[in-house]
């Protein structure tokens, strides 16, 4: 399965560098053990910790096996506010990699008004061991063996890590004491296979897959200015929407899925809509046989300045 990214209207660069912080962090132990959430479009991961009486949750998800994930945590002692800095968290003690070391955005839960802190794309291998594109314009061959060392890696730096390094601008920082986290990625790489298949993907036939779908042109091309939507415009609202699209064997999207949750629904409506118009070169066995396929995209809606 192919990854890629869109980007309309802009794109935001951040820097991934863990700032300097000499207090200490409060360490929080876990109040149990790992939940793990099949959801309608991915899979979860929640555990909570600190306090019984005003916990700190933290949320990791998966759309896809093998491909980055998402962390997310709220409430407890967090305190940011939105607008003001910049949180990061680390991987304790994985080396201080971009890969490990993720710049994240700071929101608030609408019902308590609580703190949340969000990061969208981590990953606990690092980028080289999952390139299997030597140039952006050409087609990538899907690696099955470097799939297995990226796999096999991804298992021993779970196995490694102690917790969460996790600091709010201005320097507050927290440690979740998490312990290793194999297992626990183990059953979200078992709940992602069990996801493809509901979403019509043949485990059996993708596996044997080492050309996936890839789209004839650009993706960014299938979008203009005037597709962002105009209730988005007057308010200035902005959103990055990830869409999952079923290819079928002639190259044609046969379904488009948003797996983007929290945004207004008018984002997903126009990216399933004009993603749904793109043309694939179908995925392919070893011996050149055509057959179906998944492309998850993400498609970042920026407002000028």
């Amino acid at each position: 399965m192919f990854v890629s990214r869109v980007a309309v209207l802009g794109l935001i660069a951040v820097s991934l560098a863990l700032p300097a912080a000499a207090r200490e962090p409060v360490r929080l132990a876990p109040l149990g053990k790992w939940n793990l959430h099949y959801a309608e479009n991915s899979c979860q991961l929640m555990r909570q910790f600190g306090d019984a009486a005003k916990p700190l949750s933290l949320v990791i998800e998966r759309v896809n096996i093998g491909s980055g994930f998402s962390l997310l945590v709220i409430g407890g002692p967090l305190r940011a506010r939105v607008g003001y800095g910049t949180p990061t968290v680390a991987f304790t003690p994985l080396p201080a990699d971009p890969t490990f070391v993720g710049a994240g955005t700071i929101a608030e839960t609408v019902s308590k008004k609580e703190t949340a802190l969000f990061w969208s794309v981590l990953r606990l291998v690092p980028a080289v061991n999952l390139t299997t594109m030597p140039k952006a314009s050409e087609r990538p061959v899907r690696d099955l063996a470097v799939e297995a060392e990226a796999e096999a890696l991804e298992k021993a730096n779970a196995a490694s890590v102690t917790g969460l390094d996790i600091s709010e601008p201005g320097g507050r920082r927290f440690f979740l004491t998490t312990g290793a986290l194999d297992k626990a990625f183990l059953l979200m790489r078992e709940c992602g296979r069990a996801k493809l298949a509901d979403a019509g993907v043949d485990l059996a036939v993708h596996d044997r897959i080492v050309r996936p779908a890839f789209a004839k042109q650009s993706l960014a091309l299938l979008f203009r200015d005037s597709d962002y939507p105009s209730p988005a415009v007057f308010e200035r609202s902005e959103s990055v929407v990830t869409a999952r699209l079923n290819i079928g064997a002639d190259g044609t999207v046969t379904r488009c899925t948003s797996l983007t949750r929290f945004k207004d629904p008018s984002f997903a409506k126009v990216v399933c809509r004009n993603l749904s118009k793109a043309r694939f070169l179908p995925a392919e066995l070893v011996d050149g046989t055509a057959v179906p396929d998944m492309v998850v995209t993400s498609v970042r809606f920026v407002m000028p300045d």
